[in-house]
């Protein structure tokens, strides 16, 4: 088969863009084609598909160029439709989702594969879409996953909390709109509907495993028979940042949140040990809170005999009116003692935030628009009580949000169900992204970051790696395993890495290139190239596109010129 060499073509480049030019200027829509129409000797699509794809890890991109390549490497649940982009079976056969649309049942063939063989199971999905949410990756994709149960939570590194008396907070006793849904029961199972699948590209379909209810019936397969499923049913518990810093920020000014890291009776679990350090210590912060607590409640909880229970809630007031507003911490105050290394983070992201903010304010001339420095944040103050007092103070607990608490399980091997946080109508189509590929985990685990090399990747698609040499060519091959690989024409596609406009029009011209990715004509050339209908193919586009302007500067900062700059667009101009 022919081999293109981009070194030969560089070479070569300057003869065969002079020449197509002069035929390109001479031709006429005479013909049906303005480019070569020769037919190739081979299986084998040449296509330029943008610029040089950043990685093959289909969860970590987000350009085209990566994207045109990567769907045809990675399989999903779910496809595109060619024509409607409607997503239809892929992985899965067949799907059912519950009457309000917070569960999705997925049932998968039994003959997918990855490319070495290995067979696609449900157990494969669940860790490939947790690895997308996953914080360590990073996806900046990830927020096509927020809508499983704590996919976001996990993503941005929050944590549950426990209330006082052991129980995990609930997010609906935080809210403005309490969660009014009932948690799916053993006594009350959900009501399944099956969709209506169309436009199946496989004959050879599996049918539902036998073992699995039929739709429309209260299926056993939805109750909670699980552990995880008692859980990931149950109504949504409260989750908050897990870093320090971040956490302060957020909850200053809720004042609910406030009241989950107030001092209470379980917090302060030695007032006796607390009440002596308060009384004989010497330090400045010792001194500070001295001065800011009812020195008779101190004196009387020095000995546990006199402390009582009114003493001890003296001293939690007083405790509790200082978070809320002091500010504990000063270098003065701190001087004497030694912190942890999460205080001292946490101290260090404040110096970093207000040396920002000054920053910025001294490029602003209005005493208005400038930001205050961070002062005082409550969550601040209890935590270095926490730390100081380590001994005597029992701390909110926080326990992290995991993979395993996001809702996706693998009922059986071919069974594969989401939970969502809320109705996502919407959620099957998600799945047609490359985001929710499936993924070979021992690959991924054995290589790190080198499984994408040629030598190492597993792929789940039509197509696998056979050569990629960075800005040159890759070189992708029909997959045997491929499910329906009897239906996959091509035997291999050759990606060309290029993205400036004439040189891809030229190449295509001389039939050096088979095809080009959209929106690449140049906007001089659009109407004499439109001429030809059988190669120019214009058809309605679903995009978005938006512009991105600073209001840090004038006079974008004043939001009148901003309204009126708003008002002056014309928006039907922009849309054709």
């Amino acid at each position: 088969m022919m081999r293109i060499n981009f070194k030969q073509f560089r070479l070569g480049l300057a003869l065969v863009v002079l020449s197509s030019i002069l035929i390109g200027c001479s031709t006429q829509a005479s013909t049906k084609y303005w480019g070569q129409t020769d037919v190739p000797q081979d299986n084998v699509l040449r296509y330029i598909t943008g610029s040089e794809p950043e990685s093959l890890d289909p969860q970590f991109v987000t350009g085209q160029p990566e994207a045109r390549i990567l769907i045809g490497l990675f399989d999903r649940l779910v496809e595109y439709h060619p024509k409607t982009m409607d997503p239809i079976p892929s992985l899965a056969t067949n799907w059912e989702q519950n009457a309000d649309g917070t569960i999705y049942t997925f049932y998968m063939r039994k003959d997918g594969k990855f490319s070495n063989g290995d067979p696609i199971k449900a157990t494969d999905m669940v860790y490939s879409i947790r690895r997308a949410l996953s914080p360590e990756l990073a996806s900046r994709y990830a927020f096509l996953g927020y809508d499983i149960r704590y996919g976001e939570a996990y993503n941005a590194n929050k944590s549950f909390v426990k209330g006082k008396d052991g129980n995990f907070l609930l997010e609906k006793d935080f809210t403005d709109e309490p969660d009014k849904k009932e948690p799916i029961s053993q006594d009350k199972p959900a009501e399944l509907k099956s969709e209506t699948l169309k436009g199946n590209p496989a004959e050879n379909v599996d049918p539902k495993p036998d073992s699995v209810a039929a739709p429309n019936v209260n299926a056993q397969n939805i109750k909670p028979e699980t552990e995880f499923q008692k859980f990931i049913n149950s109504p949504m518990r409260l989750t908050v940042p897990t870093d320090s810093f971040a956490l302060a920020k957020s909850i200053e000014g809720n004042e609910k949140q406030k009241e989950i890291f107030k001092f209470n009776s379980n917090s302060l679990k030695d007032v006796t040990g607390f009440s002596n350090k308060i009384k004989n210590g010497n330090d400045e912060l010792t001194l500070f809170l001295r001065s800011k607590l009812n020195q008779n409640a101190i004196n009387a909880c020095s000995s546990a005999d006199s402390c009582d229970g009114s003493n001890k809630q003296s001293i939690i007031e007083g405790l509790n009116n200082i978070l809320s507003g002091e500010n504990i911490y000063s270098a003065e105050r701190f001087s004497s003692i030694t912190l942890s290394q999460e205080s001292k983070n946490f101290i260090k992201k404040i110096d970093e935030e207000n040396e920002k903010i000054n920053k910025e304010n001294e490029k602003i001339v209005e005493e208005n628009k400038k930001r205050k420095p961070v002062s005082k944040l409550f969550y601040l103050n209890r935590f270095l009580l926490d730390d100081v007092y380590k001994d005597s103070v029992e701390t909110t607990p926080l326990v992290p949000v995991t993979a395993d608490d996001t809702g996706i399980e693998a009922v059986d091997d071919y069974t594969l169900r989401f939970k969502l946080k809320q109705s996502a109508p919407y959620f099957v189509g998600l799945l047609t992204h490359q985001f929710f590929s499936a993924l070979h985990r021992p690959t991924i685990e054995k290589f790190d970051k080198n499984w994408i090399r040629p030598e190492n990747i597993v792929t789940s698609g039509a197509f696998k790696v056979s050569i990629w040499k960075p800005y040159d060519e890759l070189i992708v091959v029909k997959d045997p395993n491929y499910w329906d690989a009897a239906n996959v024409k091509l035997d291999e596609i050759r990606f060309y890495p290029m993205d400036e406009q004439p040189t891809m029009m030229n190449l295509y011209k001389a039939g050096r290139v088979d095809a080009l990715y959209n929106h690449t004509v140049p906007a001089a050339w659009n109407e004499y190239i439109r001429q030809f209908k059988d190669e120019y193919l214009l058809h309605p586009e679903s995009a978005v596109e938006y512009y991105t302007i600073s209001i840090k500067k004038p006079p974008m900062d004043n939001v009148k010129i901003r309204k009126a700059f708003a008002l002056a667009i014309d928006r039907d101009a922009l849309e054709k």
